[in-house]
């Protein structure tokens, strides 16, 4: 949505303040667009308003537009977090949210959110038709444009509640039955560990063909807004092309995400060149230490990774070519020697690069190498 959409919005519904908030791949949630961009409202939502704005998530979760009236005349022990951690510190005293399944990266939920100010009427149901109009239609039209997930599943972001149910779709209702079952195992060990996560945690876990899938691992102490007690989140990790294909207009209330994003197409050109990480930060104009902590938290994936990504998906694009000996893949990829392209693709894989060939050149008719590779 563009700032224009956004006031347009602002005004239809009287609120003094439109946003939109986005899950991302790191396990945390950001504010991307917003009718009056702001990088003190940016640090709140990010640092104490996600882990309470309880309307944004229910219209997450139950897929329906939701009034922070109706929600806390339902839950009147959650509205002080909410006005004292996040709202009320920001001059505002009522909120409406209408789901959106996509706003940024393909199978990561988000919020279209209007604020309405202290000392104002509060939103009515007109209002909340409105906002409700207008996530309908921004789901349309990013459904038009096409799925930009190289995952199968339409949901890539799985929660799971201290008590050991999920919140949302479960892994089962979304996924290959045997990565759901893992997905679901793994997920409520790890809550029962207690072991603190940081960024960048990650998880590769296999489906049905023995092929392995990246998920980050994020684990909260406290996140009211989703539930009680310990919150565990697995997200799927994008590809490379999904990164690639963001923009600084798609975090056009966030300067900070927008300002690490050509890193990516750089280190796309210099995966296969031995790029370093100074080299990479002053692309961006930050220190290493600086650019790869930041790159990490607000992303989810380390720079190592992503140049890692761009090796096996170059590796592989050339295994389904069968036209290239392991030795000169392995060198045209960036591997030291055929030993470690083989090592490290199993790595990323699951299976050995001619397993991984042989079982993609075997495909039904019609499904292409990417379908057969990562749909679940």
């Amino acid at each position: 949505m563009t700032n224009s959409t956004l006031n347009d919005i602002a005004r239809s519904t009287h609120a003094a303040h439109v946003f939109v908030a986005s899950a991302l791949p790191g396990g945390s949630v950001r504010t991307v667009q917003s009718s009056n961009p702001s990088a003190s409202m940016n640090r709140l939502y990010s640092s104490a308003g996600q882990f309470v704005d309880y309307p944004a998530w229910e219209s997450i979760f139950t897929g329906k537009a939701t009034h922070s009236t109706d929600f806390f005349a339902a839950h009147p022990d959650a509205r002080h977090e909410f006005q004292s951690k996040w709202l009320g510190r920001l001059g505002y005293a009522s909120a409406i949210a209408a789901p959106l399944r996509s706003p940024v990266i393909s199978g990561f939920p988000g919020a279209l959110v209007a604020l309405g100010s202290m000392g104002q009427p509060g939103f009515n149901e007109s209002a909340l038709q409105t906002l409700t109009q207008a996530a309908e239609t921004f789901n349309r039209e990013a459904a038009s444009i096409g799925n930009r997930s190289s995952l199968g599943a339409e949901n890539r972001l799985f929660v799971l509640l201290e008590a050991g149910q999920f919140k949302g779709p479960t892994p089962r209702e979304v996924l290959d039955p045997t990565l759901a079952g893992h997905v679901e195992s793994y997920a409520r060990s790890r809550i029962a560990q207690q072991k603190p996560t940081s960024a960048g945690d990650r998880v590769q876990l296999v489906d049905s063909r023995g092929e392995a899938h990246a998920f980050t691992v994020s684990l909260y102490e406290s996140y009211p807004a989703i539930g009680a007690g310990r919150v565990l989140v697995l997200a799927a990790v994008p590809k490379f092309t999904e990164w690639l294909a963001l923009t600084p207009s798609d975090f056009a209330a966030d300067a900070e995400i927008g300002r690490l994003l050509p890193a990516f197409k750089f280190m796309h050109d210099h995966y296969h060149d031995g790029a370093t990480l100074p080299t990479i930060a002053s692309h961006v104009h930050l220190s290493p230490f600086h650019f790869h902590r930041r790159f990490t938290e607000l992303l989810g994936i380390t720079p190592k990774h992503f140049l890692f990504d761009c090796q096996i998906a170059r590796a592989q694009e050339l295994l389904l070519e069968g036209t290239h000996e392991l030795e000169a893949i392995a060198k045209t990829c960036g591997f030291a020697h055929q030993s470690h392209f083989t090592s490290r693709f199993k790595q990323a894989t699951g299976l050995t690069p001619t397993r991984w060939r042989k079982m993609h050149h075997s495909r039904p008719a019609g499904e292409t190498p990417v379908e057969r590779a990562h749909a679940v």
